[in-house]
């Protein structure tokens, strides 16, 4: 009987310094959230590339088009979600100015899924006129950019 109250201790103290070693939840869950912010971010870079190369005729993918349209507008509305308040550090190209200049980064964000939203409708609509749209789209991404993110 001594023994098994003799492992008792040993388990204790192992998993007091199995704690200690992990990361706190609050900075495990911040640097998760960057590295979603980034994935979703590359992946809506990925998609605009894509229509980028359908729109400019490079390759002849029009009917996929309405595909990667969605999917930017699906993304561009979850956008201002993906930088939380305790995600305004570590690996990331994302400025202060996001937090700092939150008002102003929410516009250029509502602009993005109103921008995202109209490329969509005039790619459902099929009408081979969607060129105009897509710059919008393209600038409304550059603008925020510009401002909110740090350059390579």
């Amino acid at each position: 009987m001594n023994q098994p109250m003799g492992k008792i201790p040993a388990l204790v103290l192992t998993a007091i310094m199995v704690v200690i070693a992990l990361p706190s939840s609050a900075e495990m869950d911040s640097e998760e959230v960057i590295k979603y912010r980034q994935n979703v971010m590359k992946s809506m870079g990925g998609h605009m590339g894509a229509m980028a190369s359908i729109v400019r005729g490079k390759v002849d993918y029009k009917e996929q088009l309405v595909h990667h349209a969605k999917a930017v507008s699906d993304i561009a509305g979850m956008v201002p979600h993906l930088f939380p308040d305790e995600s305004d550090f570590g690996e990331t190209r994302a400025k202060a100015a996001v937090w700092d200049k939150r008002d102003e980064f929410d516009k250029k964000t509502r602009a993005l899924a109103d921008n995202s939203a109209a490329f969509l409708k005039v790619v459902r609509s099929g009408k081979a006129d969607y060129g105009p749209q897509f710059k919008k789209l393209a600038e409304s991404c550059k603008s925020c950019h510009k401002t909110f993110r740090e350059k390579k």
